[in-house]
């Protein structure tokens, strides 16, 4: 890429896969579709987030879904299964070579993992082999044969005039190292590194003066404040991507479950927010894991949190599964329009929202006022899809709190109460001990 942003922060580049003669099988590259896609295929799913999904080619997917995608073949590898298509014929090797050539792949573990999987020698059931060996529940054939398989370690200074360094990863790899930085006859992956987060909107953003998930050189906690005449208002914009998270269920949710979060998770915390509690007149549901604590209704939100710690914000009517935490909060703003939950008035008093933007973005928003009205138009403004209250009916007090020299600090509240709210719901937002923008794709079966 020519891009200066891209390409200084280029880390590493590795092969594509086969040529569009050997099976006319997908690919879209920089929005531009190139080959359509072919059903069933093994394919690495890209979004505009830069987040990868490997898995299948389904009936229901849409080539406008994706930023990029690139197939080839069938999958290699499909929960434990080796070779699961029954495919003979895994690409063709060099005359006078045996099946048994040089072959690469990528593989994806359930944890978030995605590998790079590489043989001077080896067939494709072997390599699918040594991809479930490495724990690996999905599994995709990549270019083979001397010369097409490389991954390359990357230091880009820029491209016009060309000043770059690169590292194969096996010195059997026999490539030039700077191969995929200015031109290749074959197309190719590039990773990047991860950029810290300016802005929303038209709010800048600083650094959140606390503790920061590792790599310390890309924060991922920001803050922002700004005042619009009486309205004050302020943000914090999580990267979602580098966190795991977790729910705890407030002691004024009924039926208080014993040993809700462990103290060794909670040592990994660095922020956490309070989501108030459910009361006798306003009862949106509460899952966490298999405690089913208050019943699920189909008109509030759905604050989800899988078995991984990832987080998603589904609209009313689609409930998570068993094993999910779920946390049902009001509805602000839906296809990024307000309702009149959102414009109602009532007494002066800080008000919290939350959204999910497509890249990853966690917003907590906060304004003083007698509505949370001008937050939820900020957050749409923003490209918040559905907006949240970030209150499941208590009216409490905002509660943001943060790590700072190892120990909890609360954010105060634009409006201060003389009471703390207490016995309320919190998500919990841990470093994650493998932060990862990679998933693999449920089964079709």
């Amino acid at each position: 890429p020519l891009d200066k942003e891209i390409h200084q922060n280029i880390l590493a580049t590795f092969n594509g896969a086969c040529k569009t003669t050997h099976g006319q099988f997908g690919m879209k590259a920089e929005e531009r579709l190139l080959v359509p896609p072919r059903l069933g295929a093994a394919t690495l799913f890209i979004d505009s987030a830069g987040r990868s999904q490997l898995g299948t080619y389904q009936s229901t997917d849409s080539v406008d879904e994706f930023k990029a995608f690139r197939q080839n073949l069938e999958l290699l590898l499909e929960g434990d299964q080796i070779l699961p298509s029954g495919r003979k014929n895994w690409g063709e090797h060099l005359y006078g070579a045996g099946v048994a050539s040089a072959r690469s792949g990528l593989c994806g573990r359930p944890d978030g993992t995605l590998i790079y999987a590489y043989s001077t020698r080896t067939t494709a059931e072997s390599l699918a082999k040594g991809m479930r060996m490495a724990g690996c529940s999905a599994g995709m054939h990549l270019d083979m044969n001397p010369g097409h398989c490389a991954f390359i370690y990357q230091k880009v200074t820029s491209v016009e005039p060309l000043v770059a360094e690169g590292q194969p990863l096996n010195s059997t790899m026999k490539v030039n190292p700077t191969r995929y930085i200015k031109w290749s006859p074959k197309d190719f992956f590039y990773v990047t590194r991860r950029q810290p987060i300016k802005s929303l909107g038209n709010l800048e953003l600083t650094v959140l003066d606390a503790q920061q998930p590792l790599p310390l050189s890309v924060p991922g906690i920001f803050i922002g404040q700004k005042n619009i005449a009486h309205l004050k208002f302020r943000v914090v914009v999580i990267d979602a991507n580098r966190f795991q998270f977790l729910a705890e269920a407030g002691m004024q949710e009924g039926q208080f479950p014993k040993q809700n979060l462990r103290d060794s998770l909670k040592q990994r915390a660095l922020l956490r927010f309070g989501l108030g509690h459910r009361t006798h007149g306003r009862k949106p549901g509460l899952v966490i894991g298999e405690k089913r604590l208050v019943t699920p209704n189909r008109l509030d939100a759905n604050l989800l949190i899988d078995q991984a710690g990832r987080l998603s914000l589904l609209p009313p009517g689609r409930e998570g599964l068993v094993d999910e935490h779920l946390v049902q909060l009001s509805v602000l703003a839906r296809d990024g329009v307000m309702n009149d939950t959102a414009r109602s008035l009532g007494g002066f008093k800080s008000r919290s929202a939350l959204c999910l933007l497509d890249d990853g973005r966690l917003i907590y928003g906060e304004l003083a006022s007698d509505t949370v009205a001008p937050l939820v138009q900020l957050l749409t403004q923003s490209g918040c899809s559905l907006v949240v209250s970030a209150d499941r009916g208590s009216q409490s007090t905002p509660s943001l709190d943060v790590m700072r020299s190892e120990q909890w600090e609360k954010i105060t509240p634009l409006v201060e109460e003389s009471q703390e709210a207490r016995g309320i719901t919190r998500i919990w937002a841990l470093e994650s001990q493998l932060p990862s923008s990679f998933s693999v794709r449920p089964s079709l079966q």
